[in-house]
């Protein structure tokens, strides 16, 4: 895994995350106080702390449009909390509102393919491999996700 001190990452703005972090407005670095190397890159991106919230909305709301995952104020309060809480940090291997929703797809396609196992049919088994090992690639290992594809890809017969 590539993660690092926060103080890395941070450099002279670790006072400033640290108080975010105090005010419950960013997520905490993982066990160990570590966190990714693209750790500030929503925030920065936003263009601050103030407009985070609106711009991770925002994405989520596009890549939701993309991907055909519904984006209402549920989910747009669920993907924020998440966020805030760690989750993103601690699941995914880039923590971004568009991999946040390219998971999700991800998940409901493999359990639509294993709703209907057909490992004797070739198409089947390369759609689920195909699924199961992309999101392997873009979660943790621990991780919910990844575990649940790995246990798809053990169903996976053999080429």
């Amino acid at each position: 895994m590539d993660l690092r001190p926060i103080d890395e990452v941070c450099g002279p703005r670790l006072g400033e995350v640290r108080g975010w972090i105090a005010e419950g407005r960013y997520p905490p670095p993982l066990e160990g106080d570590l966190v990714p190397p693209d750790y500030l890159s929503l925030v920065d991106e936003a263009g601050g702390i103030d407009q985070l919230r609106a711009s991770v909305e925002g994405r989520y709301v596009i890549a939701a449009d993309m991907f055909g995952v519904l984006a209402g104020p549920d989910e747009l309060d669920d993907a924020w909390d998440a966020f805030l809480a760690g989750d993103w940090l601690r699941d995914l291997v880039t923590a971004t509102p568009e991999e946040v929703v390219r998971v999700a797809r991800l998940v409901a396609a493999v359990e639509r393919l294993l709703e209907n196992p057909q490992p004797e049919e070739w198409r089947w088994v390369n759609r689920l491999r195909a699924r199961a090992d992309h999101l392997r690639a873009l979660t943790r290992p621990g991780s919910e996700a990844h575990e649940f594809a790995l246990a798809a890809l053990a169903q996976a017969p053999e080429a």
